[in-house]
């Protein structure tokens, strides 16, 4: 999926075309988390669609129970559906970031996927349609009539209803190939995660004083005195936080690296009681209350439960900072569960601050040709095939001012020359200082020896 963009916050115009491990970096205040949140709520917004009013009238009639849904209407307007929603989205985007309209004055977007040749895909169109309505239980006897596609509403379904189920499988339908990863859940941990786990039973009761305050003649005033403005990212990880259990229902392989999570940089486990409140457990003597628990455990609770919970097969999961609070080993460990998870079908987008993380994804990428001797090295560094990742599964992007540049990524990785810069100045200056001071201290030494 293929994001073209102009004036948001910083960037004046910009492309980035998702892969399976997406990889933003750059300096700070160039435009990386504006671009994040972009993407996190065009998902969102997607997934929420459902409102008869983004279609266009003419693709569908239900006359009594009788419905007919007009393809050739459809193949020859799909464009002007996605452009709808897109138009649709971009209004919403104050509301998302949580800013005054102004903020985006000027504000585009185009949002694509590569297209396959119309015949196959007006027939993909027309088979999901057939059996997106086959799966509901409120239609029956779907079948098609030249252009169209008909079926039957069983009784007791009402106006709304019948509506929203058409525009569900048709919206599905046209999205199916081009934007198949908005309909399956997107999650962020946002830059602000240690403090909302922390917190989120606060901010949430916060918001509820807010609305028993209403009911006072000031309450107006008291909303805007009070009320926190969260971006769409912050309070969907505060309401996440506020739904959670611990009851784990995931595919063995995510519980697996949760378990890879906890053995290998967290360094315990996390219990979550029926009061909500999460405990720590570093041993079955030493459980602590979450407060007490290292800012690494505090960090990486939200990718735990995520783990252990909710990622499924085509989701997309966006990490602001993955190296928060974590040791430079511990970045290489969260570099390689990260990599494993894009290979076991979530599309991660991480943006990182840290030359070891894009080292790390390097050496996956090198080892991913699996050249003679390879696996001796992997035996050495204790490495693991399921974290290899072949190349033209990797998008690497520096985020420069006013503008982002797509990074080169072949069979060495990632050209991410924006460390390589800073660390050179810095083995320059080092030296520099050193070898100076030596000098002088040398000298101050032989100065010493002389007055002897």
């Amino acid at each position: 999926m293929k994001f073209e963009f102009g004036s948001l916050g910083p960037i004046e115009h910009g492309e980035v075309d998702l892969g399976k491990l997406t990889v933003f970096c750059g300096k700070n205040n160039t435009g990386k988390t504006y671009v994040s949140y972009l993407i996190y709520g065009f998902n969102y917004y997607l997934s929420r669609a459902i409102e008869k009013e983004y279609l266009l009238e003419q693709l569908y009639e239900i006359s009594e129970d009788e419905l007919t849904i007009n393809l050739g209407e459809l193949y020859q307007n799909k464009d002007r559906i996605i452009g709808n929603l897109i138009e649709k989205y971009m209004k919403c985007i104050p509301n998302f970031f949580k800013v005054n309209k102004e903020f985006f004055d000027g504000f585009q977007l185009k949002v694509s996927a590569e297209e396959k040749i119309d015949d196959e895909r007006n027939s993909e169109i027309k088979e999901w349609i057939i059996d997106l309505l086959n799966q509901r239980k409120e239609v029956e006897n779907i079948y098609e009539e030249g252009k169209n596609i008909k079926g039957r509403f069983t009784k007791n379904v009402n106006a709304m209803q019948k509506d929203r189920i058409i525009f569900v499988a048709i919206l599905f339908a046209v999205y199916v190939e081009q934007f198949s990863e908005a309909f399956i859940p997107a999650y962020m941990l946002p830059a602000e995660r240690n403090g909302l786990s922390m917190f989120y039973k606060e901010l949430n009761v916060n918001r509820n004083n807010v609305l028993f305050d209403l009911s006072g003649q000031d309450g107006i005033e008291t909303i805007e005195k009070n009320i926190a403005k969260y971006p769409l990212p912050i309070s969907e990880y505060i309401n996440l936080l506020n739904s959670m259990d611990n009851i784990e229902t995931n595919d063995i392989s995510y519980a697996n690296m949760a378990a890879t999570l906890e053995d290998c940089i967290v360094k315990g486990k996390f219990d979550i009681e029926k009061n909500g409140n999460i405990r720590f457990i570093m041993d079955e003597d030493l459980k602590l209350d979450f407060h007490l628990s290292s800012s690494t455990a505090k960090s990486l609770f939200g990718l735990d439960y995520l783990l252990r919970n909710k990622l499924k097969k085509g989701c997309i999961l966006i990490i602001d900072e993955p190296e928060q609070n974590l040791h430079p080993d511990n970045q290489r460990y969260i570099a390689r569960l990260l990599c494993k998870l894009a290979n076991a079908g979530v599309n991660v987008i991480i943006s990182t601050h840290s030359d070891y993380i894009v080292r790390e994804i390097n050496n996956l990428i090198i080892l991913a040709n699996r050249f003679k001797g390879y696996e001796k090295l992997m035996k050495e560094y204790g490495y693991e095939e399921e974290e290899l990742i072949a190349k033209e599964n990797v998008k690497g992007y520096i985020f420069q001012e006013h503008m982002i540049d797509e990074v080169e990524v072949d069979g060495e990785g990632m050209k991410m020359d924006v460390f390589d810069q800073v660390i050179n100045k810095m083995n320059e200056a080092s030296d520099d200082i050193y070898y100076t001071y030596r000098e002088v201290c040398d000298d101050d030494e032989q100065d010493s020896d002389r007055e002897i």
